[in-house]
Parts: structure tokens; sequence; C-alpha cells
């Protein structure tokens, strides 16, 4: 173990890990590089707040039989969210990076004698590249932003310091790769996605520890006022990056202790959810509450509901709702075989459904990235027997869902609803006139009237016995 002083403020900083190259002050929480017998200061990494992982300094694992433990962390961000990547040493004594983000797990070492085949330009989300006879896919391509970090790390870093990178997913398969455009020259780094299972995790944080370090339970129940309209709101802490008030409609950024109106929703685009928020029922094994919600259209007249289901042991599912349909997914932490108009996945062939836009029209509760209303996704959907995939392409990003369709018998136990009434709601607004039966009771009016002057009666009551012919009928069938 090899000790400098920070030349910030004079403290001991301990370099365990002998790959390390930078190590994070405690006191201070400068950062010092350390470069053979000498220490720099390169700047600082704030500490990191609300952090609910937990995953620790000196939490052990394994990936494919070798084990390794967590010496630092760096926090990112992007525009939609955040994100922890660990730094960790394995037995070898080599470093490498565990991703840990919405419940999904990526493990990486740096392949030191490769670098990307092409420019970061050149990689468009949804590319296929050949890398060493397997084939990838671009998942992700993006700009993320330093914003606290901890510990030891394998190069230098700094709040404010931006990363340029491309995840590409191996496809049939877990294979991760990631290029990393910010070092000099690129660098790449392979690994595969896991399960926490997989890893083989230990020491890690209790949900005590979690809630004494932060003051909240991660996915605990927490409050705050609304700041657009006051109302009292509720979230789960560590994991929401938005809420949206079901008092003002009003879409609230979560960041640390701020709160921020980040979009206000048009009145006329509001929808009930079906499933109301905060249901709760147990579904495989779990048990999940109904956190959030959003309507979606694909532009040519069909409308849906979206639901986010939360589980503190088992993370995030989704449950779509169409006309009669049910289906229950989640995303998928590796890819497909997609052959166009075919997909293979798990050993079973799906066949391509549909294609189309989707755009969000109207949200409600609680998000795990930035949600906007107007956002637009290009969706793909194969289909074989009751069970669904499901491609969301994003400007930077791909992700896959894997979905079965559900009984409504079986919904309705889940929750402990009565699902009869199946359809979206829009809400009601406006006068509630009905202009239609009026435009028509003058038209049929208007026809009385000409053949009454036809046969030498012409006379205005005419007029007003079809507009009450009309308008009578459609009070009572609406019950008014």
């Amino acid at each position: 173990m090899k000790t400098s002083n920070c030349p910030s403020c004079g403290a001991q900083v301990q370099f365990k890990s002998a790959a390390s190259a930078m190590a994070v002050c405690s006191f201070c929480r400068g950062t010092v590089l350390r470069d053979g017998a000498s220490a720099e200061n390169m700047g600082k990494l704030s500490e990191i707040l609300d952090d609910f992982s937990p995953i620790q300094l000196g939490t052990a694992g394994a990936w494919k039989a070798k084990r390794f433990a967590v010496v630092g962390r760096l926090r990112l961000k992007y525009a939609d969210g955040a994100w922890n990547e660990w730094s960790v040493e394995f037995q070898d004594g080599t470093l490498g990076w565990l991703s840990d983000a919405s419940g999904q797990f990526i493990v990486t070492r740096r392949a030191a004698t490769t670098k990307p085949p092409v420019s970061m330009d050149q990689l468009q989300v949804g590319r296929n590249i050949n890398v060493s006879g397997q084939k990838y896919v671009v998942t992700d391509a993006r700009k993320c932003v330093c914003i606290g970090g901890e510990g030891e790390l394998p190069g230098a870093a700094s709040d404010g310091k931006e990363f340029l990178s491309v995840d590409l997913r191996a496809v049939g398969g877990n294979g991760f790769i990631t290029f990393d455009y910010s070092d000099d020259p690129p660098s790449v780094y392979s690994g595969e996605a896991c399960s926490k299972g997989d890893l083989r995790l230990s020491n890690l944080r209790s949900d005590e520890a979690i809630e004494q370090a932060t003051g909240k339970l991660k996915g605990g129940v927490t409050g705050f006022d609304c700041p657009s309209c006051g109302g009292s709101l509720e979230y789960h802490a560590g994991f929401g990056e938005t809420v949206a008030c079901p008092y003002c409609r009003a879409v609230v950024g979560l960041e640390g202790d701020r709160r921020t109106v980040v979009l206000k929703q048009d009145e006329l685009a509001q929808r009930q959810p079906f499933l109301p928020l905060g249901s709760k029922g147990a579904i495989r094994g779990g048990n999940y509450e109904v956190i959030g919600f959003m309507s979606r259209s694909d532009g040519e007249g069909s409308e849906w509901e979206e639901y986010i289901l939360f589980s503190k042991s088992s993370g995030f599912m989704w449950l779509t709702h169409s006309d009669d349909d049910w289906y229950l997914g989640e995303v998928l932490n590796g890819l497909p075989d997609d052959r166009g108009e075919q997909v293979y996945h798990a050993g079973k062939l799906y066949r391509q459904q549909s294609e189309y836009t989707a755009r969000t029209t109207f949200v409600l509760g609680e998000f795990n990235w930035r949600v906007k209303i107007g956002d637009e996704v290009r969706v793909t959907e194969w289909a074989a027997g009751g069970s669904a995939l499901t491609r969301e392409t994003y400007k930077d990003e791909v992700t896959w869902t894997t979905s079965a369709k559900i009984p409504e018998a079986i919904i309705a136990k889940f929750f402990g609803l009565s699902l009869a009434d199946k359809a979206p709601k829009k809400a009601e607004t406006g006068s509630g006139i009905p202009w239609g039966w009026i435009f028509a009771a003058w038209g049929v009016a208007f026809l009385l009237d000409v053949g009454a002057h036809v046969i030498g009666r012409g006379s205005f009551i005419a007029l007003i016995v079809a507009a009450l012919a009309l308008w009578v009928p459609k009070r009572f069938i609406r019950g008014e």
C-alpha cells in the first residue's frame, strides 16, 4: 500500500491498489494523481449525495471466476439521468469497471492493445459492427459529465469533466463493449452485462446503513411539496428522476435536494390512469407498486397506456394496456438476434408485426429518467404467440423489452381491481356543450321547415321542435 500527502490539505491519502492512478482525499475532496514518488493535485470531486446504491468501497464479487473488490467510484450524469461507475481491482492486480444503473450491471476491463475501428461520429445508434467475428450493435452514444466520486480510480477525473463514449452490445448474448473517446488515444473496454446474482456480491450496504447515510431508505417513500402548486408529493428515494404532480400536472425534476419544474402539461391532454398510482400487487415473486403512468399515441389514431412498476428487491417492470390487451414486460440486458422481419430470442422465433413512431402525450407519477411530453421514439414490434419483443430507438439510445400477454383476470388478481372499463380516458374539459348535436338539430330543422313551406305551413316552430327532438334524447343518454 502506498501513502501520499494530499497537496491540498496535507492529509494522508492511501493507494491500496498498485494499478490506481488517482485517489480522492476523504477530507478535502481533492483528487490526487500519483506519478511515481510525487503526488499532484488535479482538482476536486464532489461527495456523492442521495447515494442509494448497496455497493460501497470494499464490496467484493466475482466475474468469470475472477474475484474483485470495489476500490473507487465515479458518478456520471447525462441529460436524462445518472449512474455509478465503480472502479474494481481484480485478484491479478488489474482494474476494471462495474456499471450500476437502474438495477442493471455491466463489468468491463480495458483491452490494452485495441482501439475503436472508426471515429465516434460514424457510430450512429443502431449500426452493426463486427468485432472479432461477433456481431455487435451500437446501443448508446452520448456525452456525460462527472458530478462526483470517491476512492481510487484508474485515471484522472474531476467535477465537470466530460466523457464521450459509445456502448455496443453483442447480438444473441450478453457481450458488451465501450469505446471511450475521452481518452487520448481512444480506448476500448470489453466485458458483459450481468445480473446482480451473477456477480455474487458481498459486503453490501444494508438498508439501515443506506437510510442512516442519506436520511432516506432506498425505495422508501419520501415526501416534498410541489414547487409549482404546493401540493404534497411522494417519490421512491434513490430511483426517481422526475415526478409528475397529480394536482397541477407539472413535471418536477429531482436532483439531490433540488426540486425543479421541468415541464407544464396541457390541460387538454390529461388522462386518468386506469390503474391508480400506488396500486400494489405480487408479481412473479416480487411485491410491486404502480409508480408511474404515461399515455402514448402513434399519430394514426391509436392510443395506449403504459405503467411503470417498482419493487425494492426486483427493480422495474412495465405494464402496457391497449384496447383489450395487457402486456407485462421488462428491459433486456442482452440483445436478441435481430434478422430484420425475424428475431430469435431465448430459443424462440419472433415475426415482425408493426413499426411506427410513438409519441408521449401525458405523464403522471414517477419515472427513473427525465420524461418529456412530445418525446418521440421509433418502435418496432415482433410477436410469437402471446410473447412480444419491442425495440425502441431514440437519437442516442436503443432499448429492447420482452413482454408476455397477461389475461385480464390475472391483472385484476395482481392489483385487486375491477377491470371492467378498459379504455384509456381523456379528462373532461371545456363546457360540455354538444355542438355536434346542435348543428345536426339545425340541419334537420332546416329540412323540416323547407318541407313545411312547400306545403304552405312554414313556421319557426319546426326549428324548435327539431332541436328539442335531438337535444332531449342526448341529455337522457348522457344521464344529465
